[in-house]
């Protein structure tokens, strides 16, 4: 194929203008000679890398290290060739390994370098046990760590702050909800490593208002299920007097209430010489929803 030997005249050693040349004539078995005569140079550079590396075909973990997960599914083709000719089979969990490092890395590198921001960022990293962990999980748990201390960084930057106050963990959490677990371990890092003294304070308002939610929620999929009210009767009272009054009860208090029924549409439940109202589950989605 002209294709091939042009490409070969790139190569310094004849050893890997010889593997190249394999690879052609395996891609040309599989794809086609045309295929192959159009694809094949797409791929020189991969090749010459290697050749200016390593001199030979070098292991899936080097090939890893080098290229990354994202840089080989782009040669996916030489992979298989890798595969299928020589033997260097992909490892999935080394892959995963490769593939959340460099995302720690890439959040690193969202903070300037050489700033107090990227020092403080580093050793929370290097706290919650750095890059070179060998277990995906690990790993995992380390990035997703990493990212909302990075914004509260970023944030406390762009007021000057060389590290964050009070004034960026309130704004933080109120602009990411569902982000205050994940930023818990930061805020202790701070308090403890830079006596920071923040707190995470909860936003009340927000908090009732997301708790009220979740309450509707519960009581509409009961209300909807096929199980009758005597099969949920605990569940419902606890989740009702709370929704509808505010009440919080413990599954003994319920056991320990009067309960009554109020014409066709209402459950009664006395307590301490307090009597509430809840209504039964056949009409519940009106009641919630309204």
């Amino acid at each position: 194929m002209k294709r091939i030997d042009l490409d070969k005249a790139a190569f310094a050693s004849p050893h890997m203008a010889h593997v190249f040349e394999s690879f052609g004539g395996w891609l040309s078995n599989h794809a086609g000679a045309h295929r192959a005569a159009l694809t094949i140079h797409r791929y020189l550079a991969f090749f010459m890398e290697i050749e200016r590396a390593w001199g030979e075909l070098p292991t899936y973990a080097q090939l890893l290290e080098r290229f990354g997960a994202e840089g080989l599914r782009r040669v996916r083709t030489v992979m298989h060739w890798l595969s299928d000719v020589h033997g260097v089979e992909t490892d999935p969990q080394l892959r995963e390994i490769d593939s959340e490092r460099r995302r720690i890395r890439a959040i690193l590198d969202l903070v300037p370098k050489d700033s107090r921001a990227a020092q403080v960022l580093l050793a929370y990293c290097d706290h919650l046990g750095g890059p070179d962990q060998n277990a995906p999980s690990s790993l995992r748990s380390t990035r997703m760590a990493l990212r909302p201390a990075a914004d509260l960084l970023l944030d406390a930057a762009q007021n000057g702050n060389e590290l964050p106050r009070q004034v960026h963990l309130d704004h933080y959490l109120k602009q990411h909800l569902g982000q205050r677990a994940a930023v818990t371990g930061f805020v202790h890092f701070l308090n403890a490593a830079y006596a920071c003294s923040m707190e995470l304070r909860l936003d009340k308002a927000r908090a009732k208002a997301r708790r009220h939610k979740l309450l509707a929620a519960e009581l509409m999929h009961l209300a909807a299920s096929a199980v009758t009210l005597d099969d949920n009767l605990q569940r419902w009272i606890r989740l009702g007097l709370e929704y509808f009054h505010g009440v919080k009860m413990t599954r003994a208090q319920i056991r320990a209430a009067t309960l009554g029924l109020v014409g066709d549409d209402g459950l009664e439940v006395r307590l301490n010489d307090h009597v509430y109202w809840l209504p039964h589950m056949a009409r519940s989605q009106s009641e919630v929803a309204s």
